[in-house]
């Protein structure tokens, strides 16, 4: 007892615990977080398999964390605590000087890299079918020079190397976005604004030798848009983006074989991380029809592609974009079916090293 009287904070940090954890068992269970973008664990059902294997007692941990009373608040409080200490860095994300977040990619290694580009160049030779990438920069090389005095930054134009030894023809949208003037990316999120959708389209248009796109019918705009950036380091002190997205007249979007009353779902708008609202939300296959173009475009995508599928669809009559993270049909029953004359492999840097995706589906090739 005499200890405790001693150890003031100590008493009231074992109050503090108590009590969230009090609070916890309370409140109901919450099933997804806004200020994160993903859904929190449940708690885990009983299975004795699980319990011997281990597995259980992870969920457990998973749960108990998603779970805590007030988690949202803390992790804002904590932000708060990184800001008045001044760091630059924090879960994974660096605060650049012109005001955005940007991946903090200081140790990124080729990883997935050579199987992509493998799976993209036996596509090309079952299919007998042109084959193109469009990788999409990170934020941080776009605004390399405002990250923090000395950061360790990974040399990506040395990782992608192997590229230049590919068959594939590949289009970096690296020189067209810094040539951009204004906003390419959002200060929260890792995806591309509406202007940075045209540049990136624009590089790629040029490599194919066609025509610019249309202007776009209007522009969507949607405020208090907070992205993965945010998601994964809140600041309290940050206000949000205005989501962006090109429109085109007299195209239909079909998903899952239903087609869409527009090309974006007004009800993911209400989220905070309203990216999602475009094109129905990345899902495993898609279809844009135009009345008004010519041949079938085959597009393999990650979310990137999403603000570019509606200018990129008033170059064809039809465009499938097909997510491969999500997608489990056969790609060569695809093209033969669908009679495709032209493959477009939309990446961003993260997923081209990372995400197998793509060398999965090629493994049945």
């Amino acid at each position: 007892m005499k200890t405790l009287r001693r150890c003031p904070l100590l008493v009231l940090s074992l109050l503090l615990l108590a009590g969230l954890a009090a609070l916890s068992v309370y409140l109901p269970d919450q099933e997804y977080s806004q200020l994160e973008n993903r859904p929190l664990a449940q708690a885990p059902a009983a299975d004795i398999h699980s319990y011997q294997s281990g597995q259980a007692m992870r969920r457990w941990d998973e749960y108990v964390d998603d779970q805590l009373a007030l988690r949202e608040q803390l992790m804002m409080l904590n932000a708060v605590k990184d800001t008045l200490l001044l760091r630059t860095q924090r879960q994974g994300i660096v605060l650049l000087r012109n005001g955005h977040m940007a991946d903090a990619a200081d140790n990124l290694t080729r990883g997935a890299l050579p199987a992509n580009i493998s799976a993209m160049e036996a596509l090309a030779a079952a299919t007998d079918l042109p084959v193109t990438l469009l990788h999409i920069p990170l934020p941080s090389q776009v605004y390399h020079q405002y990250l923090p005095p000395y950061y360790p930054h990974t040399d990506v134009a040395a990782l992608l190397a192997p590229m230049g030894d590919s068959a594939i023809q590949a289009v970096d949208a690296l020189p067209a976005l810094m040539a951009a003037k204004g906003e390419t990316y959002y200060r929260t999120d890792h995806h591309l604004t509406a202007l940075g959708a045209r540049a990136a389209l624009g590089a790629l248009l040029e490599a194919w030798g066609q025509l610019p796109s249309p202007e776009p019918a209007r522009t969507l705009t949607s405020p208090d848009f907070y992205g993965s950036f945010f998601a994964r380091a809140p600041d309290p002190w940050m206000g949000g983006d205005t989501l962006t997205f090109d429109l085109y007249d007299g195209l239909a979007l079909y998903v899952d074989g239903e087609q869409k009353p527009s090309l974006y779902d007004p009800d993911l708008l209400a989220r905070r991380n309203k990216y999602a609202a475009l094109m129905y939300n990345n899902p495993p296959e898609l279809l844009l029809e135009n009345p008004s173009g010519r041949g079938t475009l085959l597009v393999l995508r990650d979310s990137y592609a999403s603000a570019m599928l509606p200018a990129l669809a008033t170059h064809f009559a039809r465009v499938i974009a097909v997510d491969p993270r999500f997608y489990t049909g056969d790609l060569l029953t695809l093209c033969r079916e669908q009679q495709v004359e032209r493959i477009l492999c939309i990446y961003g840097i993260n997923a081209l090293l990372t995400d197998r995706n793509l060398p999965r589906l090629a493994a049945a090739w």
